[in-house]
């Protein structure tokens, strides 16, 4: 079978890895690690092949960076007309289905009289395709994993994973928001903005004390609100009220918790589309004790995977680390930082929301946005970044093969960052008593 993105076939996709070759790759040349030498001499062929072997063919060569965009709206995933028309589903069959609501687990800071926390999210429709359109759809991703020698969480996750792409947004939907803890009711608003055409919502709603919410002044632990959308299916997720002053440790995901080869595609989309999701190395262990060690710590997650595969990451994230808030990249792209910088995008505005706190920055080599983004937090924000630790993946997995790029690093002071190769390295770091 002929393996095809699977959204509708457009010579405009490879245009846009073109683009995008420019924009990541030409960075990464100049360089402290130096890139693999040749092993042959390149030889000249001419060969007629069509739009999906082309786009094959070059996922195959690109760094990690194009890896995300492989799995974003960059590349035209599927919106909710032509989910209607692949599934061949009319107005009426798609005004019966249950609306559902993408709740992001998100942090609110403490601004002296109140709370202010914020809220993200997604309304939707879930089109329920069949068992064999999902494998058929995952098969898509999959380099040569035959479906016959699938175990049936092999099933699971692939399904789950092309699910998400048949999603229907709803746009004009007003939303209602309600928070408890324990059990008991703190907050009740209505969003006071509808949600957009690609059904996404993000604002800020104030959380006032009482006898169940505290203050926010000091170092303390984060204070849990479970939030449910009204008149929603799936619509549960906690925001954390995050003190003026303590730790927030940010965390990426791909290749520093989770194992997933960004770097060498086809094993990316491999460990994304058919193998169920696993830690990598011994982080549950590390994030564990750190947790341990200062209950105040804000565990945040960071990652620029597309919004529709936020609820098979938070589940991951859930099942192996501690609670914590999220950010990821959006259904909605409105700048060009937004599309291209959007990890960049969401670390200022946590920063910025919390000026008094310190931030421990943890990701891995394999992204070149990583190494220019995390050096610069600590020039954009003086005093404010405890310590950045970075996986070296080109020292830890033979299988990466691209160079990264260390210049953004050369006026930090070299006691502030760290390099490492295994989880084992990490244990017993003290960032709360500096280093």
């Amino acid at each position: 079978m002929q393996k095809r993105f699977p959204t509708s076939s457009s010579i405009s996709i490879l245009q846009a890895m073109i683009s995008l070759l420019a924009v990541i790759i030409c960075p990464l040349l100049v360089s402290t690690v130096p890139a693999p030498a040749p092993t042959s001499p390149p030889t000249r062929t001419f060969q007629k092949r069509d739009l999906a072997s082309a786009f094959s063919s070059a996922v195959a060569a690109l760094p990690s960076d194009v890896f995300h965009h492989v799995l974003s709206g960059t590349l035209d995933l599927p919106g909710g007309g032509e989910v209607e028309k692949e599934l061949g589903l009319n107005d009426t069959q798609v005004s019966q289905l249950p609306l559902s609501f993408l709740d992001i687990p998100t942090y609110g800071n403490w601004t002296g009289t109140v709370w202010n926390l914020r809220i993200h999210g997604a309304a939707y429709k879930q089109a329920m395709p069949s068992n064999d359109t999902l494998d058929s759809t995952a098969n898509k991703f999959i380099s040569n994993i035959p479906m016959s020698s699938y175990n049936q969480s092999m099933y699971d996750q692939s399904r789950n994973m092309s699910g998400a792409f048949y999603v229907i947004p709803q746009g004009n939907v007003t939303l209602g928001i309600q928070g408890y803890i324990n059990g008991t009711e703190v907050l009740n608003v209505t969003y006071p903005f509808m949600t957009t055409e690609v059904g996404e919502v993000e604002g800020l709603v104030q959380v006032n004390t009482s006898d169940l919410v505290k203050p926010g002044a000091g170092k303390l632990v984060p204070q849990l609100v479970q939030l449910y959308s009204n008149n929603t299916l799936l619509s549960n997720s906690t925001g954390y009220l995050v003190s003026d002053s303590g730790t927030t440790a940010i965390f990426d995901i791909d290749d520093i918790l989770r194992f997933t080869q960004i770097y060498v595609p086809k094993a990316g989309l491999d460990n994304s589309f058919a193998y169920p999701f696993r830690p990598w190395d011994n982080m549950p262990e590390v994030l564990a004790n750190w947790a341990k060690t200062d209950p105040t710590t804000h565990f945040h997650y960071l990652t620029t995977t597309p919004e529709q595969f936020t609820r098979i990451y938070m589940d991951f994230i859930f099942k192996y680390y501690p609670l914590g808030s999220f950010d990821i990249r959006p259904f909605n792209f409105t700048t060009v930082d937004q599309t291209f910088s959007i990890r960049r995008v969401n670390l200022i505005r946590v920063f910025e929301t919390f000026p008094q706190r310190k931030f421990v920055l943890v990701a891995d080599t394999s992204n070149s946005d990583v190494m220019q983004d995390y050096p610069e937090m600590a020039t954009l924000f003086p005093g404010q970044v405890s310590c950045i630790l970075l996986r070296n993946t080109s020292a830890s997995d033979q299988d990466m093969k691209f160079p990264y790029n260390t210049t953004g690093f050369k006026n930090l002071d070299n006691s502030t960052y760290m390099f490492f190769r295994t989880a084992e390295d990490l244990q017993g770091i003290d960032f709360w008593n500096g280093g």
